[in-house]
């Protein structure tokens, strides 16, 4: 009697199995199987990130972007890939937005800054620059930057002085020679 029990157990599960139209479905499995897909764009387009493909890197980012829980990290990214690539129009385009949305991240301010430096629009970025040193002024980089662009306007007095508070503050720059240099060159041009 046991292996009549067992016989008809097998043959009811068997016919369960073998039939498709009867197949059990995993709560909120269709969820999951595009979360993946998603994730899997968004690893593909890491690997072209970590390979300097940025121009496929971002095609793979715009795709991942559907996730939106990962939106805002992706969108990041796409706007890092833009700069890196030196795609300054598009690069300002992203960073514009995310700065919007978080005013007062330093990192989005300080990238927005070196986006308008490398589009000329210097005065922009002065202006940045100004906001982050009186905010933040254990940064050395954001001083660095500031000399940099006062240097690329020609202003060689302000960007001495400037320059003299760099090295009395941050007397361990990896900067103070390069921009030293670039203030005689300056100087020697005029």
């Amino acid at each position: 009697m046991n292996l009549r029990k067992a016989v008809i157990v097998l043959a009811v599960t068997l016919f369960f199995v073998s039939c498709s139209s009867l197949r059990f479905k995993i709560p909120n499995e269709d969820a999951q199987i595009e979360n993946n897909i998603y994730n899997q764009y968004l690893s593909i387009a890491d690997s072209y990130y970590n390979l300097q493909n940025y121009t496929k890197a971002i095609e793979y980012y715009k795709l991942a972007l559907k996730n939106k829980d990962n939106y805002w990290n992706t969108y990041y990214k796409i706007a890092r890939c833009y700069a890196l690539s030196n795609n300054w129009i598009e690069a300002e385009n992203y960073y514009t937005v995310l700065l919007e949305r978080d005013p007062s991240n330093a990192a989005l301010k300080s990238s927005v800054a070196y986006i308008y430096a490398n589009t000329n629009k210097t005065d922009e970025a002065l202006k940045i620059y100004d906001e982050l040193i009186e905010q933040y002024p254990e940064v050395s980089e954001y001083l660095e930057n500031k000399i940099s662009i006062l240097l690329l306007q020609d202003k060689i007095k302000e960007s001495e002085k400037l320059f003299s508070h760099l090295k009395e503050t941050f007397p361990d720059s990896k900067k103070i020679e390069t921009i030293q240099n670039a203030i005689d060159s300056k100087k020697k041009s005029n």
